[in-house]
């Protein structure tokens, strides 16, 4: 039908000569709408009896991961494995204690 409507659009003399089934009664002035009227009821007809509706579902499942827990393994020495934390904490550095000041009140 989209085709058969830019066709009457663009080039009406030509679609009027080709499909005009009224040429023989200039008076009506049809010029092509009565062909352009039976494309547009058959292509209704024919959408009509395609249009199904296909439902399709997709299920999505989402769990969250609480804790996550990183571990390097390094490579074997004397036949020992070693594990290796990311997480470092050193206790025995000493405690910062800001500078004393060089002004004294009292």
């Amino acid at each position: 039908m989209t085709y058969a409507l830019l066709y009457y659009s663009f080039n009406n003399a030509e679609f009027t000569e080709k499909y005009c089934e009224n040429k023989a009664k200039p008076v009506m002035k049809c010029n092509g709408k009565c062909k352009l009227a039976k494309l547009a009821k058959e292509t209704e007809n024919n959408n009509s009896d395609k249009n199904t509706v296909i439902e399709k579902e997709t299920v999505l499942y989402f769990q969250s991961i609480e804790n996550i827990e990183f571990i390097v393994f390094l490579p074997q020495k004397n036949g020992i494995k070693t594990k290796c934390s990311l997480h470092n904490y050193n206790s025995t550095s000493s405690n910062f204690h800001p500078p004393n000041s060089y002004f004294s009140f009292s």
